[in-house]
């Protein structure tokens, strides 16, 4: 068994990057465990080791990429393209390949080169729900296609009881503004805030200026920037609520690593979020622009005790069973399998 496997990037802060290291890690176990062997090649990194994966990088050199790819490729019984940017490469060997589908790289057309790759790769999976539907409706795919959440953590003793802030993490950047921070913060500055609990704003980026301009003088509203990853994880634990009103989510992991601290999530009807929250049981769906919609959703998990027990026993819950990394894990290598026996 011979797997090779293309990564636009693994280093980095982002949900794409802790999803293709999930990914790598869970390659190479696949190839030990049946004596093969496993080559994962990145795109954007420099040569380098993670636990028990050796990544052969490229340090953004498409070309050195390109030809590393063309290498190993046409000896591979498999093929795994992390990305549909990347799925080009997977032509030469598209029986044998699968591609992942993070989100809105394929909510609107792309590329005939690379539509024609999605089209004729053993199969493609999918973040959500939405994103596989994309898949089929807008780039035409007509083959195999199946939904492969991003794993989230879970921890193992949940608390149980709420803490005294809401809590948003995003990008703060001008092309990202449908992370809808600023319509978080609208709850705030529109209504008495006095009556709702602390926001606090994970993340920075080029629109953060203008977001604290609109929060001026709610004292209500407090800007984090970013912070690490062990101070997130204690924000996660700490927080009442998680609520970001998004509709840019391929799946929306935010959300997920929230409800594996038990925490109820607030998030939009839209993109992947409703692979993740599922409204009335972990948390609430609600418009974007529903202003009081987002107001009242606060302030009921702030004030109804009952209801924010349950809804954050079954966050933790959904979590450990959906989300976890050896649900991931489990369904990831299926998956793997699968393409590979088709072809003996």
């Amino acid at each position: 068994m011979r797997i090779v496997a293309l990564f636009p990037q693994l280093l980095g802060p982002g949900g794409v990057q802790r999803f293709g290291c999930a990914m790598a890690r869970e390659i190479q176990a696949l190839a030990d465990e049946h004596g093969g062997s496993a080559s994962i090649l990145s795109l954007l990194d420099p040569d380098h080791e993670m636990e028990d994966v050796i990544v052969r990088g490229s340090s953004g050199n498409r070309a050195a990429f390109t030809i590393k790819a063309g290498l190993f490729l046409p000896r591979a019984d498999l093929v795994y393209i992390a990305h549909p940017n990347l799925s080009p490469l997977a032509l030469c060997r598209s029986s044998h390949a699968i591609v992942h589908a993070h989100g809105i790289e394929v909510w609107k057309p792309m590329s005939r080169l690379r539509r024609s790759a999605l089209q004729r790769v053993a199969l493609v999976t999918s973040s959500s729900e939405h994103t596989r539907s994309m898949v089929m409706d807008v780039q035409g795919r007509i083959g195999a296609t199946e939904v492969l959440h991003p794993p989230a953590d879970s921890e193992p003793v949940r608390q149980r009881w709420r803490g005294d802030f809401v809590l948003t993490v995003a990008r703060l950047n001008r092309d990202d503004v449908e992370k809808g921070v600023d319509r978080l913060i609208a709850v705030y500055t529109s209504f008495d805030s006095a009556q709702l609990p602390i926001l606090k704003i994970v993340g920075d980026g080029d629109d953060r200026r203008r977001l604290e301009a609109l929060a001026a003088g709610c004292t209500r509203i407090e800007f984090l920037g970013k912070v690490s990853d062990r101070t997130l994880r204690d924000l996660y634990r700490d927080c009442g609520v998680f609520a970001l009103p998004s509709t840019k989510e391929g799946f929306g992991m935010v959300y997920a690593e929230a409800m594996g601290f038990g925490r109820p999530a607030l998030g939009c009807p839209a993109g992947g979020v409703p692979d993740v929250i599922a409204d009335g049981r972990n948390g609430f769906l609600i418009p974007q622009d529903d202003t009081s919609g987002w107001r009242d959703a606060i302030m009921r998990l702030f004030s109804d005790d009952e209801l924010y027990r349950q809804l954050s026993q079954s966050a933790h819950e959904d979590t450990r069973d959906r989300f976890s990394r050896e649900a991931f894990g489990r369904r990831f290598q299926s998956l793997l399998l699968s393409v590979l026996e088709a072809r003996r």
